[in-house]
């Protein structure tokens, strides 16, 4: 234990290269004990859990490969485990992780094989799902299961079937944030639950449906986390006409002076102005990139170019604004 005890007090620190060595040495005492006693399933699962572990300190110091085959040697442990009792659960949901994992460290290093672990996974977590729906540990790894093949819809275009697949885990990711408000993971997963489906909502237009999203995402944070959610619940509010709303919410954010935070709201004055012809809302945009232009801004093209611009291009002062910085 004290080997595997160090390596986590050094993973902690950030000594990655202090972690491998500690993780090392600890697979090495426990392996003796998994031979001689592989009955005595702790010693197996616990060899596993440090084959993970130093899997992921491996990925963190550029070592994808070499992470790569920890957690295979894991999942070999643990698939023997699940043979000598099928009927152990705990065991099989900890190779449903360790598959998805894997499937992880796979997709980053651009592994072919990636999406075979995936659907193993899914298989695994699936089958586990038709005997024991209710355990909250299955739900929340079933959940984060249907993120993650949402996600490779999205990425391969497949953006109603990636929908389908995120309102089933909105769903039951919301269940369990009810039902555990402790539990950081639960969070964790509708986090990104919802900020997919919000993004598959923009592909598709569906701007009322992302701004319910985003919505929800500033709610979850809503400190200073929250402000990149805000500034998008004004941008698809705007967007789908709902103009007052995006000009409130754009201008509940008038105090912070990040630059992004400030491009976001100039964007979103210049729509609500192209939606409703308030004069005030142009001058505000312009007023904002003014601002802007101050801090550094000196990109011309991408101020002509924006789409969400294209409201002010005819504008006196917008182009005495480019004027400015072509001349300063």
């Amino acid at each position: 234990e004290g080997y595997w005890n160090l390596a986590g007090q050094l993973f902690e620190a950030d000594d990655l290269e202090g972690a491998e060595q500690a993780y090392r040495k600890a697979i090495a005492t426990k392996k003796p004990l998994v031979d001689e006693f592989p009955s005595v399933q702790e010693h197996a699962m616990e060899m596993s859990r440090m084959m993970m572990s130093l899997g992921l300190v491996l990925s963190g110091q550029k070592k994808g490969a070499e992470g790569r085959d920890q957690y295979r040697a894991a999942i070999e442990v643990l698939e023997k485990m699940v043979a000598g009792n099928p009927d152990n659960v705990p065991v099989q949901l900890e190779l449903g992780g360790a598959l998805t994992n894997l499937w992880i460290i796979q997709k980053d290093l651009g592994d072919p094989a990636a999406k075979d672990t995936l659907v193993r996974a899914t298989g695994l977590l699936g089958a586990l799902r038709e005997r024991d729906s209710a355990r909250p540990a299955l739900r929340m790894a079933w959940s984060g299961n249907l993120v993650n093949r949402a996600g490779e819809l999205l990425d391969s275009g497949q953006v109603p079937e990636a929908v389908e697949l995120l309102n089933e885990a909105v769903t039951e990711l919301r269940s369990l944030v009810a039902d555990l408000p402790s539990e950081p993971q639960a969070r964790s997963f509708l986090h990104n639950a919802l900020s997919h489906r919000a993004g598959a909502f923009e592909l598709t237009g569906q701007f009322d449906l992302a701004a319910a999203d985003w919505e929800a995402l500033a709610d979850m944070f809503p400190g200073k986390e929250g402000i990149l959610y805000r500034s998008k619940t004004a941008q698809s509010l705007v967007r789908c006409g709902k103009t007052e709303r995006a000009i409130a919410v754009a201008e509940s954010l008038a105090d912070v002076t990040a630059a992004p935070t400030m491009f976001a709201r100039a964007r979103i004055h210049a729509m609500a102005f192209g939606n409703s012809g308030d004069e005030a809302q142009a001058m505000r945009s312009v007023d904002i990139l003014r601002a802007l232009v101050a801090m550094g801004l000196d990109d011309v093209e991408r101020l002509k170019n924006d789409p969400d611009l294209k409201s002010l291009q005819e504008r006196e002062d917008f182009m005495e604004l480019l004027d400015t910085i072509q001349h300063p």
